[in-house]
């Protein structure tokens, strides 16, 4: 089991690395909106990708 204070450390710890990073100007920042958008090609991406993959094993399923 983890330690929730660990964890919590963790978190705040990579919370001022990436604030730092960002006030820097090393990281980019995007909009919540703009992540969504980003997100949602990614997983109709990969859900396409799954469709494919699916409908090729049916195929070879039904040749056998």
């Amino acid at each position: 089991m983890t330690d929730p204070t660990s964890t919590a450390e963790a978190w705040r710890l990579e919370a001022l690395r990436r604030s730092a990073e960002i006030d820097s100007g090393l990281a980019e920042t995007i909009s919540a909106e703009e992540a969504q958008c980003e997100v949602r090609k990614l997983l109709n991406a990969q859900a396409r990708e799954l469709e494919q993959s699916i409908a090729a094993n049916v195929a070879e399923i039904l040749e056998a």
